[in-house]
């Protein structure tokens, strides 16, 4: 989510041109909002941590410690159950710290292709441009191969 601050308007009407780079982007929503003061969020921790159909305490703990991390893996489930009263009529923003690792798909590594990566990684301005008109055919469809895609899952829950 981005947000820009428009400078004040002078008229009822508003002409906004969004220009993106060339590439994935997409917009699911554009809104337009008038900040009328500052808000103070209220951080609200989970009650509750089940992972398959029990109770994962180690989890939770680690959730509601600032001190802690919470590390997962392929196919890990976790279903977080925060407490009834902080739900209605409100807006939610997930807060989380770290970084993602993309995990490899067995569909990716049937074109895995050791000399290609190594001109990348040699020469990778003469490479991107010989591989550009070959992406471009292909983006739409890589795209739906992306998301058909399957990961990793979980065959039984795990006890904790």
């Amino acid at each position: 989510m981005h947000l820009i601050k428009l400078p004040v308007l002078n008229s009822e009407k508003l002409n906004l041109r969004l220009r993106f780079t060339k590439g994935l982007w997409r917009i699911n929503m554009v809104n337009l909002a008038q900040i009328t003061g500052e808000v103070i969020p209220k951080r609200v921790f989970p009650d509750k941590v089940l992972t398959g159909d029990f109770s994962d305490t180690v989890t939770l703990n680690k959730l509601n410690d600032k001190t802690k991390y919470l590390v997962t893996y392929p196919g890990d489930e976790y279903r977080i159950i925060f407490p009834q009263e902080s739900l209605a009529g409100r807006e939610y923003f997930l807060e989380s710290e770290g970084y993602y690792i993309e995990w490899m798909r067995e569909e990716w590594l049937k074109e895995e292709n050791w000399s290609r990566v190594k001109k990348a990684m040699l020469f990778p301005s003469s490479y991107l441009k010989k591989t550009a008109p070959f992406y471009k055919l292909n983006e739409t469809e890589m795209e739906s191969i992306f998301w058909s895609s399957k990961y990793a899952k979980v065959e039984k829950p795990i006890k904790p």
